[in-house]
């Protein structure tokens, strides 16, 4: 998105805030110029007294590559499963048999065209403007990115439901071979890591991918644990075309829209349990599983390339984080309360390719070192008092929404939750004409949550508007700290 100033409300005096002090400046923000392997620079981004870190995944460990979304296409190029012959250096569109290639383009499109395009039209095109980033936000809510991201996910998770889990495994193997070229994070990097770092206690991969891609990159980098999105699998279930599988088989989401796909995958996973590891869920997520890293005094180490600002709540949680090839910078700017000493901006090419991996419109990092003083001169001693007035709005706002209303609706949510739940159950009993009718029940609780939801959020629609000022603010605030130059 581009740098935005958040307007100032007619009237309003920015500099008269409470007492209440919420957001701070980082102790010290530094910005990496030049873009070397990540091994030659483990020592100056990553503290010697580390004893935990956590790697994103996509777009972080490969060079602007979502290695999840690989996934899908490693799936669509061979849907009848991965043969023991197959040559993974082969490109998905064998333009050499213009039968296969054009097979393949419909099978893509079909699947993928129309959430792509929904895709394109909100999230892409809202980070470029910031006038439709706000649009989007008034009528979709402040979590439009989230749950358009989350839209694409339950899409991949419904392609690949009816697959065993090996055939995944072998899938994600293939997509990892074939990405191998653009890898930033390697074995090497993890074991440098491990040699600088004396009092390192585990290092954890956490990804909103699903989890056949994130338990494959976590075998091949060599890590101790890893957090993802997840849907059930059950025993011996019943494969792409009804067949009977031995084996773990993986299952689809119920809550897929029926507009993005008319085909229900043959078993469909609780509702509670399709878990998407993404935004502020991956925190969560990782505080239930590894509540260490959070402990107090615990030295813990975050790196992301925070796309979309997906990962922009970290620095209010790891003691040290660092932005590695990102085109959304980390602010400088954290709740006050937050642990974060330090944040790193550092652009890293792939191993195998130490040249410049970055688009020409990303331009090249400056080299920059700032304490809290250069960091208020750089951004403006104006910025924390404007922050500090938009929370208190935004505290004033909340307070004065309808608990009644709200707690109605949510009441609501609780018993489609419950229905869905009930009718997946006789969905994954039933054959048939039965199933098919089942579908069509689960389509309008669907439709009937949407409308809830929707709901829900127009009574929001004032605070959502005073949550994106907020964020462009930092947005902002982060682009002119971590400077790019072409």
């Amino acid at each position: 998105m581009h740098e935005s100033t958040a307007p100032r409300e007619h009237g309003a005096d920015h500099s008269e805030v409470t007492d209440v002090r919420r957001y701070r400046l980082v102790d010290r923000y530094t910005v990496h110029a030049g873009c070397d392997p990540l091994n030659d620079r483990i020592e100056h981004i990553i503290p010697s007294d580390a004893e935990y870190v956590v790697f994103d995944l996509d777009r972080t460990v490969h060079i602007g590559l979502t290695i999840g979304e690989c996934l899908g296409w490693e799936v669509l190029s061979r849907p009848h499963g991965p043969g023991p012959d197959d040559d993974y250096t082969a490109s998905y569109l064998p333009w050499r048999s213009p039968g296969k290639a054009a097979a393949r383009i419909i099978r893509g499109l079909f699947v993928w065209g129309l959430p792509g395009l929904v895709y394109a039209a909100t999230v892409r095109l809202g980070d470029r403007w910031d006038g439709w980033h706000r649009l989007l936000v008034r009528r979709r809510g402040v979590d439009y990115v989230e749950r358009m991201q989350e839209l694409m996910r339950s899409t991949l998770m419904s392609m690949t439901a009816g697959y065993t889990h090996s055939e995944l495994q072998t899938y994600a193997a293939r997509a990892w071979q074939r990405w191998n070229a653009q890898l930033v994070v390697t074995r090497e990097s993890i074991d440098e890591i491990r040699r600088t770092c004396p009092n390192l206690r585990g290092i954890v991969l956490s990804s909103a991918s699903t989890e056949p891609t994130v338990a494959h990159a976590a075998a091949e980098l060599g890590v101790d644990g890893f957090v993802s999105s997840t849907v059930d699998v059950v025993a011996d279930g019943a494969g792409r075309h009804g067949e009977a599988h031995a084996g773990d088989v993986y299952t689809g989401p119920a809550d897929l829209p029926r507009w993005i796909t008319r085909r229900r995958a043959g078993v469909l996973s609780r509702p509670g349990a399709v878990i998407h590891n993404a935004a502020e869920k991956k925190v969560s997520l990782l505080r239930m599983r590894y509540p260490e890293i959070f402990a107090q005094g615990t030295v813990s180490v975050a790196v992301s390339d925070n796309n979309y600002g997906e990962d922009r709540s970290w620095s209010d949680h790891f003691v040290h984080v660092i932005g590695l090839n990102s085109k959304h910078p980390y602010s400088p700017i954290v709740h006050a309360e937050s642990p974060c000493r330090s944040i790193h901006a550092v652009d890293a090419a792939p191993q195998q390719t130490p040249v410049r991996p970055m688009k020409p419109a990303m331009g090249h990092l400056m080299f920059g070192d700032f304490d809290r003083d250069r960091l208020e001169q750089r951004i403006g001693v104006d910025i924390l008092p404007r922050l500090e007035y938009f929370a208190a709005r935004l505290v004033e706002m909340r307070d004065g929404l309808a608990p009644d209303r709200d707690d109605s609706l949510r009441r609501r949510l609780a018993v489609i939750a419950v229905s869905t739940a009930d009718t997946v159950a006789r969905y994954n009993e039933a054959n048939g004409a039965v199933k098919a009718a089942i579908a069509k029940e689960l389509a309008r609780l669907d439709r009937k949550r949407q409308r809830v939801r929707s709901e829900l959020a127009r009574g929001g629609r004032q605070c959502a508007r005073v949550e994106c000022e907020i964020e462009l603010l930092r947005l902002a605030t982060g682009r002119k700290v971590a400077v790019r130059v072409n």
